[in-house]
């Protein structure tokens, strides 16, 4: 486009150089060569210089000895000429700008389209592109808020193991995104994590039906197992651990039922009946649906009856009866009725007693099935984090076993769940109210931090993030006020210095109603009309004097018209008028004898050739004539007269053809609206004409058709629109209602979907502070050389912008470091073990220790060494010869504790070690002198260094290696302090392996 207009620009201009002038075939005269310099001029001023040329070169014709139509001449050539050169200059730099803009290089490209609107201010390519970057740049910074807002809640959801609300949101991310790699790696991961977590679930459920199919089998040592694998599968499930609970319970049950029915079993065959009834009832208690008690009390029963007698039977079985009815222990109570009902039929007592105790049962069976289905119900409620209803079940099943253990668990957790749930809540309200009284009072950063700790409480909250996008639209409407008052002020500054001040006028109104509270605006106002009132006095004085001028020029009155220029042009020096006007005058002077002589020879010619009725020539000469004195009537009328008479027929027909060939002109460009006009005016020539009424009714059904198809057009891209904007492809969206409003400007759906959109989308300022904060924070830590603090800041960083190449290089460069870090630690790591294990094969324990300890500092994670330490400590034990201390004691600084024992056999002392466990009470390191010996004798001693700090250690002192402890039968230690307290643990004589 714009390189089309500076080849037409170019074209007109190189035209307009070449043109010769226009060619009058008339003389020229004083009044036509007044008008067109003031036309000139007039042109000259507005800037519009091939008008102004065009002006000058006919001022030449008119009069050719004049100088100064010549010289403005001259001076509009070189002001084209400039013109051309600007031009070249501004495509030079629009060149430059739309290289940049296809580069993507957005800033860039406006600076090079802001120096070219700057330099041809009424060129409006510029601004079309730089709003045209601006919208792009827009609609990329709501994609990246819309990007971060779902990686923001994505990230909430895994936090708190929400996996399939988590992968959802990465997906809706790497919609708007495709190329990021962030959310297309956490889909893979949270495809892949989730399948675990169905499957460890189904794995769950499997462990959990074959642990209840064997505990339904009372199975309970190998449910018991199933059960401990379910709870490791699944660690915070209550379920398994209830059972293993209950499993436990029952096994203590059985094995008690299992020792009474082998008692019951040795008391029968050894013929003790009563003690194996006894027996044999209370295994009952214990399972009351267990057949083989029973059938062991029909025959103890039977036996009874055969040896005692009915009557004596029946009243033991009653008294048995009663007494197991009293204790509640319905089964045996039923048991001993049915005996003694079986052994009198007649009495009604024990039928009584059985209906009784059935009626009993049957209550505790229904109490026990409404006691499973509130625990089934309050376990699912639970499950679904429904913790009041959880509440009400389980203390449903409380209600109906007082005692029971598992609902007494359940509710106390249902509490505490709920309790923390209050909590969270109450921290939720507070973020709200925060909020909501910093968005009111219009602080918007502070708000929104108020509800992203509301959304920490509760990820994908809708108030929350409703108020977050409320804030962020607050605060960009504040900033765009600002902006536009800025933009407003330096347009008024421009047309100030211009000196076009009622621009400038409108627009510092403009600045004032964007913000009333500004001085400046209202200071150059009132420098405005102060200029203005001087700018007015003086155009109304020149004014006054070029009306008066031009009145006298109207009048001819030549003199009076000179004084009256001469007073314009002394008002404003600088106007081309009056100069042109005063010239002119003194022209006329001149010329105005000859050319009334002239005149008046024109018209007899005139008026002769209309006598011989030769018209055409005659109505030339009036022209000439009139052309010379163009204020007189005369030849005017003339001409009318010899037109009416040559031209009354003519006249009509090429008005007619005149007005139809512009009409086809428009037809043919396809302006029908302004086409049927002219072929109706046609019609007012010519009325009837059948070739106008046919292209008026052709030109109807044209624009009913183009209004039909830009109606379908229009709906086609609003149906495309509308399924692009449901499915939250804003950008597509938003092309295509701008597309609907080329067709229909004036719908207002289009625009309100496309500040739906705007709305939609967010500013990426809050994520680069975020990015940069981060960095800062990062490289701080790292310049401090906490690399493990630092590689998280980095990865954070990272996470918000994996372009970014900075955090990845220092993530790189901190996981070299800890690489050499750590293969250096595993040297020494390695070096000491294989020391430490040598040691120890040498059973040279006191080196093998100090050995494990120095790895246990290289590498504290490690479980060897402290492993081989218990080792070697498990080892003394089992082999301690003598214990002679066993509780903790506390020696003072310079202070001697000593201790006595029986002398180690001959045998065992070579092999002798001394074991002491004991702690430095001291800030720094201290010894402790160990001396040992016989009655009132010192036989040898060791010396133990006793590091600082609180913690207890072990010191092997082999004293097998001394002569003086074998070779004497030594029977005491002492121990004295030499530097700090210390406290004594453990004291034993030992030997090794």
């Amino acid at each position: 486009m714009l390189f089309r207009k500076s080849i037409i620009s170019l074209f007109l201009l190189l035209l307009i150089a070449l043109l010769p002038g226009v060619v009058s075939g008339q003389d020229n005269t004083g009044d036509a060569y007044a008008e067109t310099i003031h036309q000139a001029d007039k042109y000259f001023a507005e800037g519009d210089y091939i008008k102004a040329k065009t002006s000058y070169q006919y001022a030449t014709r008119l009069k050719p000895e004049e100088a100064y139509p010549k010289d403005r001449l001259r001076e509009t050539i070189d002001k084209l000429r400039e013109k051309m050169a600007l031009m070249e200059q501004y495509t030079a730099l629009i060149t430059q700008a739309d290289e940049l803009f296809r580069d993507n290089e957005f800033d860039a490209a406006i600076k090079k389209y802001e120096e070219a609107g700057k330099m041809i201010p009424s060129e409006g390519y510029p601004q079309e592109k730089i709003e045209q970057i601006e919208a792009q740049k827009s609609a990329h910074r709501k994609l990246q808020v819309a990007y971060d807002d779902a990686i923001y809640r994505a990230e909430k959801y895994e936090k708190y193991k929400k996996y399939e609300e988590a992968k959802t949101e990465y997906e809706k991310a790497h919609e708007v995104f495709p190329d990021e790699p962030v959310p297309a790696q956490k889909i893979g991961e949270l495809t892949q994590l989730i399948a675990e977590v169905k499957k460890a679930r189904e794995l769950y459920d499997e462990i959990i039906a074959n642990a209840d199919r064997l505990f339904n089998l009372k199975y309970y040592e190998n449910a018991k197992q199933e059960y401990q694998k379910a709870s490791e599968a699944k660690p915070d499930e209550a379920y398994p651990q209830a059972q293993i609970k209950e499993i436990e319970t029952l096994l203590v049950k059985k094995n008690e039922y299992d020792g009474l029915v082998e008692a019951a079993d040795e008391n029968y065959m050894n013929k003790n009946l009563e003690d194996a009834k006894s027996n044999y009832q209370a295994a009952l208690k214990i399972y009351p649906s267990e057949s083989y008690p029973k059938d062991m009390i029909d025959k103890i029963n039977n036996a009874l009856l055969e040896t005692r007698g009915e009557d004596d039977v029946y009243a033991e079985s009653i008294q048995q009866a009663d007494a197991f009815l009293a204790a509640k222990d319905y089964t045996n109570a039923l048991k001993e009725y049915e005996n003694a009902s079986a052994i009198k039929p007649s009495e009604s007592y024990p039928k009584d007693k059985i209906a009784e105790i059935n009626s009993i049962q049957s209550s505790m069976e229904a109490d026990e099935s409404n006691y499973q289905l509130a625990i089934k119900l309050g376990d699912q409620y639970f499950a679904g984090n429904d913790f009041e209803n959880a509440k009400k079940e389980y203390q449903k099943a409380l209600n109906i076993k007082a005692d029971a253990e598992y609902p007494a668990d359940q509710l106390a957790l249902a509490n505490k769940a709920l309790k923390e749930k209050k909590t969270l809540m109450a921290g939720y309200d507070n973020a709200i109210a925060e909020g909501d009284a910093r968005l009111e009072e219009g602080k918007y950063a502070e708000a929104r931090n108020a509800y992203q700790n509301a959304l920490e409480t509760l990820p994908g909250d809708v108030y929350a993030t409703g108020q977050i996008e409320k804030a962020d639209r607050l605060e960009k409407a504040l900033k765009e006020k600002g902006e536009q008052y800025v933009t407003v002020i330096a347009a008024a500054d421009k047309f100030f210095a211009e000196g076009n001040y009622q621009e400038a006028r409108n627009k510092y109104n403009e600045a004032l109603n964007l913000d009333e509270t500004q001085s400046y605006p209202k200071e150059k106002l009132t420098e405005i009309e102060t200029l203005l009132a001087q700018q007015r006095e003086l155009e109304n004085n020149y004014a006054r004097a070029i009306a008066s001028a031009d009145l006298f020029m109207g009048k001819e009155e030549y003199e009076q018209a000179l004084k009256a220029y001469q007073e314009a042009q002394s008002i404003k020096p600088a106007e081309s008028y009056p100069q042109q006007k005063i010239a002119e005058i003194n022209s006329l002077f001149r010329e105005q004898a000859d050319a009334e002589t002239q005149y008046q020879e024109t018209i007899k010619e005139a008026e002769g050739l209309m006598a011989l009725k030769q018209y055409d020539k005659a109505k030339l000469a009036f022209m000439k004539a009139g052309n010379m004195k163009p204020g007189e009537a005369y030849p005017r009328n003339k001409i009318d007269e010899i037109e009416t008479l040559i031209a009354q027929a003519e006249a009509q027909q090429a008005e007619y053809n005149q007005v139809v060939g512009a009409a086809d002109r428009l037809m043919d460009a396809e302006d029908f609206d302004k086409a049927r006009e002219r072929y109706e005016q046609a019609l007012e020539v010519i009325p009837g004409s059948q070739y106008p009424l046919d292209q008026i009714e052709k030109i109807n059904n044209i624009i009913l058709a183009n209004e039909l198809a830009v109606q379908e057009s229009y709906n086609q891209l609003i149906d495309e629109a509308d399924a692009l904007f449901a499915s939250q492809s804003y950008a597509e969206a938003r092309l295509k209602y701008k597309e609907a409003l080329k067709f229909k400007p004036g719908e207002d759906y289009p625009v309100q979907k496309l500040s739906e959109i705007e709305r939609a989308m967010n500013d990426l300022e809050m994520l680069q502070t975020k990015y940069n904060k981060l960095v800062n924070e990062a490289d701080r830590l790292f310049t401090s050389k906490d690399y493990q603090a630092a590689k998280e800041k980095y990865r954070e960083a990272s996470v918000l912008f994996p372009e970014e190449i900075h955090p990845k290089d220092r993530i790189e460069e901190i996981n070299l470091i800890f690489r050499a870090a750590s293969e250096k630690n595993q040297e020494a790591y390695d070096k000491a073990i294989a020391e430490a294990d040598k040691f120890l094969a040498g059973k040279e324990y006191d080196q093998a220790i100090n050995a494990y300890r120095n790895a246990q500092s290289i590498m504290p994670d490690e479980n060897y060494p402290q492993s081989m330490i218990d080792k070697i400590l498990s080892i003394l034990e089992a082999n301690a010869q003598r214990k002679i201390l066993n509780s903790t004691i506390t020696i003072l600084n310079n202070e001697q504790e000593k201790f006595s024992f029986d002398p180690v056999s001959a045998a065992d002392s070579k092999s002798s070690i001394l074991h002491i466990r004991a702690r430095g009470m001291a800030v720094k390191e201290f010894k402790v002198t160990v001396s040992y010996g016989k009655g009132g004798s010192k036989n040898g001693g060791y010396v133990l260094p006793i590091p600082p700090g609180s913690e207890s250690r072990e010191f092997i002192i082999p004293l097998g290696n001394q002569y003086t402890w074998y070779s004497e039968n030594n029977n005491w230690i002492s121990l004295t302090p030499q530097g700090g307290t210390v406290e004594v643990e453990l004291i034993e004589i030992t030997r090794g392996e």
